[in-house]
């Protein structure tokens, strides 16, 4: 009776929100579920913990039958890449066959953004999650009848993180028949986590498969126009015919990695204009197609679409201030309340970033917790921030999910809010203001805090010129205002990226300032983000139209060197060669050179 009653629970209060990751279309009386065709990848850990032969890897595209399969996985994708639709899928599956076969296992559904006692352990988190079935967790570990769904690896306290990591794997290592699957965000993972188990990616969404969505939320006419919308405009549909008419198929339109001369010869069809549209529209991979490749930015420019035509937000900022407003519109939110209310909101999404499980919101994150965000605060806790009605009303426009717990229906939208309220916060002319230092502690920035996805919408925000924000974020993590560059969606002014190209290039070698590698890789890293490495010898030059690597080479003179290991045990014994005049490459080949 317990499990039948934490089945129908399960159905009723958790697996219903699916279809918030998936907007309705239609109208009030009439609303239908539209499902995307996601593909995944399969990569196989191989030969022990930490081995991952990328040759092995294995496309499909249905992840509930792969996961049965393989019985445990870490799934992995992008913010809003699907992650979460995917485990609640399968929980859906699990819950149906349970409901019908008592021998079949029970899914443990299990948030682990609600893990934020330090002394906790996860078999005491698991239970209380589960009702009165959690007196029984034992017995149905021993008896072999659950399967564990862990979602939100990265939602963790990162200050417990590496206490509770370990658990995670131990938890699920200890029992071998127990269908396990972790979700977590990509970079969170491959930056700071190896639980050893078999990865499956969730793969951006290519141009097929937005195009096919698109059609399916709206009809086939106003999905195509949504569709070439996002792609570019008119320029684009007209150009799309062409190259179809010289027989490209539609895959080589947006994959192709140069116009085609022959097999399909599309050069010899096409006008310079329209090589230059193509080039600059299409490989030049326009913004809000990129955003269409994130399942949950596809949802919300479907929605935003329906209720505002033609006009659309052209980055994510912008995208999320716009999905919010016809969420509030849809509910029939008065304007004069609409701005207390998300002021409310940003107060909430803030406190929970800088883990003020206390329920006070002071102007700035403390020291040592302003990374330790939080993903769900207690209704008291909320009570500080949002009033019992403005909750109701967050609510109902699907912006909070209310229980015992209070959490934004995505992680992104609590970002978003978080974002919006640290603008408010850089802008302060108090001298205690927020600063970025205060989020990514100066002896460690290098460590991601959750806050990146904030400060990466909060750039969008300011899309004439995010000069401010990148200015900002650059004072306490390079690396993230280089993301904030490439993935905001928001121009920056030239003068801005000389300026920090020139001052990031000279700490790659500044080892007084800098003393730390993994700083100054970091630091690397922001330069190979944004393609602002111009120094010689790392990047690529053109020449007679052909790209080339740009190799510095270093003159060796002709002379007698030494060679070998008296100690290596394989090595050649030394020896004295004498070789004439040689040149080697200053730097070893950039991932950008290999690949010319």
């Amino acid at each position: 009776e317990l499990e039948l009653a934490y089945l129908e629970w399960l159905k009723r209060e958790e697996l219903k929100h699916t279809e918030r990751y998936t907007p309705m279309s239609g109208d009030s009386q009439r609303r239908r579920r539209v499902e995307m065709q996601t593909v995944f990848e399969l990569v196989p850990v191989a030969f022990g913990k930490g081995f991952l032969p990328t040759d092995k890897t294995e496309p499909f595209d249905d992840a509930v039958k792969v996961i049965h399969r393989i019985r445990r996985a870490v799934l992995l994708g992008e913010p809003g890449g699907g992650k979460t639709t995917t485990i609640w899928k399968l929980a859906a599956d699990l819950v149906n066959t349970a409901t019908i076969d008592p021998q079949a296992p029970i899914p443990l559904l299990v948030r682990l953004g609600g893990w934020i006692e330090a002394d906790q352990s996860l078999p005491e988190f698991i239970a209380a999650q589960l009702g009165d079935l959690g007196d029984y967790l034992d017995s149905l570990l021993a008896q072999k009848r659950s399967a564990l769904l862990l979602d939100g690896l990265n939602e963790l306290p990162p200050e417990q993180r590496d206490d509770k990591y370990p658990q995670v794997q131990s938890f699920i290592e200890q029992h071998k028949d127990l269908l396990a699957v972790v979700s977590c965000r990509k970079l969170d993972y491959e930056n700071r986590i190896d639980l050893g188990f078999n990865q499956i990616n969730i793969t951006p969404l290519d141009p097929q498969r937005i195009l096919d969505f698109v059609i399916r939320y709206l009809d086939q006419t106003s999905g195509e126009n949504l569709f070439w919308r996002l792609a570019g405009g008119s320029d684009v549909r007209e150009l799309w015919p062409v190259w179809q008419k010289a027989g490209a198929s539609f895959d080589q339109f947006w994959n192709a990695p140069d116009i085609p001369k022959e097999n399909p010869n599309v050069y010899g069809q096409t006008t310079g204009d329209q090589d230059r549209i193509w080039l600059e529209k299409v490989r030049g991979k326009h913004s809000l197609m990129e955003l269409a490749r994130n399942p949950y930015m596809l949802s919300m420019l479907a929605y935003v679409y329906t209720a505002l035509g033609e006009t659309l937000p052209d980055n994510r900022g912008e995208l999320f201030h716009s999905f919010v407003q016809t969420l509030l519109k849809r509910e029939k939110i008065p304007d004069a309340e609409q701005q207390t209310l998300t002021d409310g909101l940003a107060k909430l999404a803030f406190a929970m970033q800088t883990n003020q499980a206390s329920g006070q919101t002071s102007d700035n994150p403390p020291d040592e917790t302003a990374s330790a965000a939080l993903t769900v605060l207690s209704k008291d806790q909320a009570r500080a921030c949002l009033t019992e009605h403005q909750l109701y009303l967050a609510g109902s426009a699907s912006i909070l999910s209310l229980g015992q717990q209070v959490r934004f229906t995505h992680q992104l939208l609590q970002e978003y809010f978080a974002a919006r309220c640290m603008d408010i916060k850089i802008q302060s002319d108090k001298e205690d203001g927020l600063k970025a230092r205060d989020i990514w502690l100066s002896e460690r920035w290098w460590n991601r805090t959750n806050w990146e996805e904030a400060a990466i919408l909060l750039a969008g925000l300011y899309s004439d010129d995010c000069t401010k924000i990148v200015e900002w974020v650059a004072l306490g993590n390079p690396e993230v205002a280089a993301q904030c560059v490439v993935r905001s969606g928001a121009a920056l002014a030239e003068a801005t990226k000389e300026g920090l190209r020139a001052e990031w290039i000279y700490r790659l070698t500044d080892l007084k300032d800098d003393p730390n590698p993994l700083s100054r890789a970091a630091v690397g890293r922001a330069l190979g983000l944004t393609g602002w490495d111009n120094r010689k010898g790392v990047g690529i030059v053109e020449q007679n139209g052909v790209m080339l690597p740009d190799i510095d080479w270093v003159r060796i003179p002709e002379g007698e060197f030494q060679y070998g290991d008296e100690k290596a045990e394989y090595a050649a014994k030394p020896q004295k060669l004498t070789l004439p005049t040689f040149w080697l490459s200053r730097y070893p080949i950039t991932y950008g050179q290999f690949q010319t």
